[in-house]
């Protein structure tokens, strides 16, 4: 019988000039014997023993040792680094301070109020009815002493909005005595003052004795008189206080007279509302019941 001819056997991928006479123990390619190389108990040929070779080195940089860590250290890209951490120190600044203006703003209480108003479709305030000088009945207020604190200004005393979460009005001062204006923009009919004092403010700056002077208008046209239509004394409690007048009047503008409080260095309220006498409030169809803010 013939031999086979060398041509027609197989040739090693590596030494083209050998016979394949081998297997390799991981791809099992057929190579000559001087293409293999042991590498743990097997016999590789070059690919696949560069390629254990490489997997061998990722798994020993992989290993948390001393070396490695040092080698990672001196590695780092430190001008990178610190722009990394510059930019992930901005975001965490602008996202910490939208956050802190977030938590501490106060909410706008004619905001508050509107919406009220809006969904009770209903401008009762506390069960008492209408105040006709409140500000979104176009009430007007000033008065002879008032504090510089924009979160106590004179809008705070008529803004329909006795809650406790709504800051106070305050005086600047307890200089007696100090007069309160509250105007209303058509002469109305008055028949009950109420004070409301704020729950989170000294009791001490609570008023107490207080006069009430109406500005009454002239029937024939001539001018108006200013006629002293209460005196009463309000507690030094954080209940509401209704003083009901002797006599219903009608006036253009109100003087709420403080004489004296329980001894602090200025005035608070709540609210100072002036009511009608059994005017109804309900203006639709409510959407929520009214109650206190949340």
């Amino acid at each position: 019988m013939a031999r086979q001819s060398l041509s027609h056997r197989p040739r090693c991928p590596y030494y083209p000039t050998r016979e394949a006479t081998e297997r390799c123990g991981r791809c099992y390619t057929l190579v000559s014997p001087p293409a293999l190389t042991e590498h743990r108990g097997a016999q590789l040929c070059p690919r696949c023993h560069d390629a254990a070779h490489v997997a061998a080195e990722v798994r020993e940089d992989a290993r948390l040792t001393l070396a490695n860590l040092w080698r990672r250290f001196r590695n780092i890209d430190y001008p990178m680094l610190a722009l990394g951490l510059g930019v992930i120190a901005v975001f965490l600044a602008i996202g910490g301070y939208i956050v802190y203006t977030t938590g501490n703003a106060q909410p706008d209480p004619m905001l508050i109020r509107r919406a009220r108003v809006g969904f009770t479709q209903n401008f009762d305030v506390d069960g008492e009815g209408l105040d006709f000088v409140e500000i979104l009945n176009l009430g007007v207020a000033s008065s002879t002493s008032q504090s510089l604190d924009p979160d106590h200004n004179i809008d705070r005393l008529h803004d329909g909005l006795p809650d406790g979460p709504v800051p106070s009005w305050r005086s600047a001062d307890a200089n007696f005595p100090i007069d309160v204006r509250l105007a209303a923009v058509e002469p109305q009919t008055m028949a009950k003052v109420v004070v409301w004092n704020h729950p989170l403010e000294d009791p001490s700056t609570y008023p107490k004795d207080i006069e009430i002077y109406a500005t009454v208008p002239d029937p024939a046209g001539g001018s108006a008189r200013r006629v002293l239509v209460a005196e009463i004394t309000a507690l030094p409690i954080a209940e509401k206080q209704v003083f009901l007048l002797d006599d219903e009047v009608v006036t253009t503008s109100t003087i709420v007279r403080v004489l004296s409080n329980y001894g602090g260095a200025y005035i608070s309220a709540a609210e100072i509302g002036l009511f009608n006498p059994h005017v109804d409030t309900i203006f639709g169809e409510p959407n929520i019941s009214q109650g206190p803010l949340p």
